[in-house]
């Protein structure tokens, strides 16, 4: 009966893979993470000044708003919480196991 090499199928993570030293790449990289953390900041500043503003025509708008981002972010979390737990619960435990690779 055949050997089967079943380590060959095994997918390859991105942190694995040698990317080539490309001074182009990398700096196309560096400016495309620079554009979405400028693009994030400017979002917060935008959702800053609607609720500044709305704070003035209905005044406390700006309490309700931080009391009601903080309860969206707890139940936001809660839901990660629950599917984490319902994942752990239907992932088998062989699943998370690391078969060692041997040489022949």
């Amino acid at each position: 009966m055949p050997h089967r090499n079943f380590d060959s199928f095994r997918t390859q993570h991105l942190s694995d893979l040698e990317w080539p030293a490309n001074p182009e790449l990398q700096g196309q990289i560096t400016e495309l993470q620079n554009s979405y953390s400028s693009h994030y900041k400017l979002l917060n500043v935008n959702a800053w000044a609607i609720a500044k503003t709305m704070d003035k025509f209905y005044p406390g708008f700006w309490n309700r708003f931080m009391a009601n981002r903080q309860v969206a972010l707890q139940q936001f979390l809660e839901q990660k919480r629950q599917q984490a737990a319902q994942d752990a619960a239907s992932t088998p435990p062989s699943a998370s196991l690391e078969i060692p690779e041997t040489s022949k």
